[in-house]
């Protein structure tokens, strides 16, 4: 059964080289065109992307340092104001803040932005 099965996929793969090499003969300028305008697309697509990207991920970590920029060491503090899509929840899962009392201080861990 296993030969069988073998068989069959050495002639699927015979008739594949086949092909390939005829359309490869007949086609090469079209599929080479065809290749490199796939290849400036996809470029341009992930270069888009990767730069939205950066500009999101500078964004939020400007915001993370401005949410933990109102907090000190010492004296407990609840934060100030609308914190957007920010929770103090991230900040204190990532070690950034800790509970004290009614509010949260600063720990020595540093933020690098």
């Amino acid at each position: 059964m296993m030969l069988e099965y073998q068989r069959k996929a050495d002639a699927c793969r015979l008739t594949l080289d086949l092909l390939r090499e005829q359309d490869h003969t007949e086609n090469a300028p079209i599929i080479d065109a065809a290749v490199a305008v796939d290849q400036a697309r996809v470029k341009r697509r992930y270069t888009k992307k990767k730069d939205q990207k950066k500009a999101a991920m500078q964004a939020r970590r400007q915001a993370t340092a401005e949410l933990l920029a109102q907090f000190d060491r010492k004296t407990p503090h609840r934060p100030d104001g609308n914190l957007g899509r920010l929770g103090i929840g991230m900040a204190i899962r990532h070690g950034y803040l800790k509970k004290k009392g009614d509010g949260y201080v600063r720990t020595a861990k540093a933020f690098v932005q």
